[in-house]
């Protein structure tokens, strides 16, 4: 995954942790766990989202090594190789 996917999850979790943070000196312990917890599902469903729209390029590449005739994985490694 790239390193944009990373730095997202991160920022959103660095805010709710100044948000909490904040929260706990005002000694609203409830809103602070909430917070946290919310931005542990943020960053967790973006992550899974961004898993999911590499899915069909995965299942395509899976496909793809399923049908090579030797049983090999046909990827850019083998492209333009000379076959025996």
């Amino acid at each position: 995954m790239s390193s944009s996917i990373y730095k997202h999850m991160y920022h959103i979790l660095f805010h709710a942790v100044t948000d909490s943070l904040e929260h706990l000196d005002r000694q609203n312990f409830g809103l602070a766990v909430e917070r946290l917890r919310k931005a542990q599902q943020d960053a967790e469903d973006f992550y899974l989202r961004q898993d999911d729209k590499r899915l069909p390029r995965r299942r395509a590449a899976q496909a793809k090594a399923a049908a090579a005739p030797d049983g090999s994985e046909a990827g850019p490694s083998s492209a333009g190789a000379p076959l025996s």
